[in-house]
Formats: structure tokens, C-alpha cells, sequence
């Protein structure tokens, strides 16, 4: 065999085991593609993907960089080969001014291959640096874009580069597929944030209407040393203080503070001392309205935990009560007048026609709670609820009291008991009948 004839064999099969490598990385990137477009949930999607691109290609590190709102790019997702320090804490929000050769070629849609990490040391000062202070020596990275608006990019850090040709290739390809997937991502996050925005505002409004048909306003007290308290305000507890359009957080406290009686500013100060050392506590008080004149108020307030401003800060509700205060003072008028009632003793005799009131005229029996000192005795001798109206109290309670009537006194019974007796001539009680 002539060297010649040696010489086309080996090309054949060199080319031979090429052509097997490019159809590996063809079934490879299918792989990859069908892997991502099948995946549930994006983020486990493209780190699944870099894992077996950074594997694939014998790298160190594989990533994704999103580009931000404000110009700088940020490194979102990375796998790392065992014992390779991850980079992704500390590579984000860097501005473009740090990389601007690779913005500017990702922006014309180039990638970037790096054989020698010092070939680029004046060319490109700032990635170089960039790339020292991470250790990396060969680099290959491909744009990630979507209707031509870059994205971002995807790279491999130190791969073999005897398939860089391969890779460049694979990250080309990938790099589509992830600008695909993350703005279908991310235009479905907007959607899903936009549905979760209205709802919240849908909640949010509903419970202001529940809370002003309840009279229920919420606030917020920011005290911090050397200044003068504020109060935020939502539009019920606005509306609830009489506020006007333009009042100030600082003016809203003030208002608030200056309307509470005299009287009742310990209290309501003990209130929020109580808050601020247990965590809650509440409080009725009266306020002077603006325009409606004396109301009644039920405040409560908590410490919030999660609040990490300046000063200290009590977070509650304000609910006019008045209504109910005022209904609560007419039952107690109304309960304080009923428990002093008169009562009169008569000795009748229906038989003659004889009724002659044998009690002081006019005499006044207290009546505290139904009970009264017979009535707390009888119940203790008999084990029974024995209230002080009943008739057998109201003996009991006129022989302790020593009346000059008691000993005139034949028997007591009921009305009922009174006419039967006269009808049958038998002393006794019917079904229900008591005295």
C-alpha cells in the first residue's frame, strides 16, 4: 500500500470520527432542548441543562447572565464542577462599564472565545480582570436573545477546548432556546403578577368596605428620638379622624393626640406603653370629633416584629363605638332605675270585702342582681335558687328586718291558692303555682 493510499485512509477516518462527534452533540442538543422544553418548572429546567453542558463539554463552570432594567447583568443560574468555588454571589448587578467589549459584541449578536485568558489582557483590561480574579483561562460564551433585544448570555469557563468548535455550536443553539424559554417565563410571571395584582387590589378593596361599614380605620405610629411622632393613615381612619385632603403624617398624629380629653391621656398613654412592653393592648376612650362633637373610640395596637425602621412602631385599628357605648350607658340608666322598685303588703279578704295595707307606705325594697340577704340565706338552707321576689324572700327578709306586720300574719299564698281555699275550703297549690 503507497503512502498516499495510508495517507486518504487515516483523512477517512479522521473525518469518519468527526462526523461521529458532530452526530453525538446533534443527539446531545436534541437532548438538551427536548430536556428544557419539557421541564415543569424553568429554573430546575436550565440548571439541569448547564449540569450536563458543563459535564459534556469537561468544564468548570457553566452559566446564565441576565441582563437588568439598569444596565448591569447579573449571573442567575451556574452549576460547578465538584471542587470549583461557585461565582454566582458574587457576580451580580455588574455594570456594563465592566465588560463593555463583550456587551458590544453580544449586541451585534457574536459570541466570545477565549484560548488564552492573557491574549485579551489589552485588549479587553476590564474582563480580563474580571476573569483573573475567577481563575479562568479559556472561556467560550454565546449571546441570549429574543427578537433580537439581548438577554443575556450563556458560557462555559475553562472547557476542553479540542471541542470548542462543538461547543460553540451547542451554546449558539442553547442560547436561542433559553432566551425562548425564559421570556415565556417571564411574560407568564407578568401575567400570573398582574392576575395576583388584581386580586390583591379585588381583597383590598373589600376589606375597606368591611372595615368603613365597621368603622374601622387602621394606623400606624413611628416614633423616633428627638422627633415628633407621625401617624400613617389609611383613607378610613382619615375619613374616622376628619381629616382633610393633604393633611400631614406629622399634622394626622397632632390632630389625633390634641382631641383625646385630659382626663383620659394617662389611660390611652399606658395603652401604648403597654403595647410597646407586652406587644398589644387595647383601650375605650372618648374623642372630640371635629364635626360630630364627642365620640367614643376602641383602639387597639400591636408592636409589629417585622418592622425594621428607625424609632419603634405600633401598628392598630380605630373604631368609632359610639353607638354601642351609648346604647351600654342607656341599658345601664335603664337597669339602675329598675333595681329600686316599690312594694306594698295587703291583708285582703275577699270574703268581706276588706283590704287593708299592712306595710309602711311607700316602702322601697331594693332589689341588687335578684338576690338580696333572705334570699342568699334560704338559697344556702335549701340548696335552691330562691330569687328575693319570691313571696317566701320577701317574709324571710321582713323578719329579719324585724316589721311590725310579720306577727299579724296567718298564712301567705298566691292569689290563685287564695280563691280556691275560699271555693273548696282546702289550703293547697295547683301544678306551677308558687309563692
Amino acid at each position: 500500500m503507497s503512502l498516499t493510499e495510508n495517507h486518504t485512509i487515516a483523512e477517512l477516518l479522521y473525518e469518519n470520527e468527526k462526523l461521529s462527534a458532530e452526530l453525538e452533540a446533534e443527539r446531545f442538543m436534541l437532548e438538551l432542548i427536548t430536556s428544557l422544553s419539557s421541564t415543569e418548572l424553568i429554573d430546575d429546567g436550565i440548571n439541569n441543562v448547564l449540569c450536563k453542558v458543563g459535564e459534556y463539554t469537561c468544564a468548570d463552570r457553566a452559566y446564565v447572565f441576565e441582563i437588568n432594567e439598569d444596565y448591569t447583568t447579573t449571573n442567575t443560574y451556574e452549576w460547578c464542577k465538584e471542587g470549583v468555588t461557585p461565582q454566582i454571589d458574587n457576580l451580580k448587578g455588574i455594570p456594563f462599564e465592566s465588560m463593555p467589549n463583550w456587551i458590544h459584541l453580544f449586541l451585534q449578536g457574536e459570541n466570545i472565545l477565549i484560548e488564552e485568558l492573557e491574549d485579551i489582557k489589552a485588549e479587553m483590561p476590564q474582563e480580563y480582570g474580571l476573569l483573573k480574579f475567577q481563575n479562568v483561562q479559556t472561556l467560550i460564551a454565546f449571546p441570549i436573545s429574543v427578537h433580537e433585544k439581548l438577554m443575556g448570555f450563556v458560557g462555559v469557563d475553562n472547557p476542553d477546548m479540542k471541542k470548542s468548535r462543538l461547543i460553540r455550536r451547542l451554546l449558539s443553539l442553547l442560547g436561542y432556546y433559553i432566551g425562548v424559554a425564559v421570556d415565556a417565563y417571564k411574560k407568564e410571571c407578568t401575567k400570573l403578577e398582574m392576575a395576583s395584582i388584581k386580586s390583591r387590589q379585588k381583597y383590598r378593596r373589600n376589606i375597606e368596605e368591611i372595615f368603613r361599614g365597621a368603622q374601622i380605620g387602621i394606623w400606624s405610629i413611628i416614633k423616633q428620638e428627638g422627633k415628633e411622632p407621625v401617624m400613617e393613615a389609611d383613607a378610613n381612619m382619615r375619613e374616622l379622624l376628619g381629616l382633610t385632603k393633604g393633611t400631614t403624617s406629622e399634622e394626622c398624629y397632632r390632630i389625633w393626640r390634641d382631641n383625646i380629653p385630659p382626663e383620659y391621656t394617662e389611660k390611652v398613654d399606658n395603652c401604648v406603653k403597654e403595647t410597646l412592653e407586652k406587644g398589644y393592648a387595647d383601650v375605650i376612650y372618648p374623642w372630640h370629633h371635629p364635626t360630630r362633637g364627642k365620640i367614643w373610640i376602641r383602639c387597639g395596637g400591636v408592636r409589629p416584629k417585622d418592622y425594621e425602621g428607625i424609632g419603634v412602631c405600633i401598628r392598630g385599628y380605630h373604631q368609632d363605638v359610639t353607638k354601642n357605648i351609648e346604647r351600654e350607658m342607656l341599658f345601664r340608666s335603664l337597669k339602675a332605675a329598675t333595681s329600686e322598685i316599690y312594694y306594698a303588703i295587703y291583708n285582703i279578704n275577699l270574703n268581706t270585702d276588706y283590704m287593708e295595707q299592712i306595710s309602711e307606705p311607700n316602702k322601697m325594697y331594693k332589689i341588687a342582681n335578684d338576690r338580696g340577704i333572705a334570699s342568699e340565706k334560704l338559697m344556702e338552707l335549701f340548696q335552691y335558687n330562691i330569687p328575693q321576689r319570691w313571696s317566701i324572700a320577701h317574709l324571710y327578709q321582713a323578719i329579719l328586718n324585724g316589721e311590725e306586720h310579720v306577727k299579724d300574719i296567718d298564712y301567705m299564698c298566691t292569689l290563685e291558692a287564695y280563691v280556691h281555699r275560699l271555693l273548696t275550703g282546702k289550703r293547697v297549690l295547683g301544678i306551677g303555682d308558687a309563692a
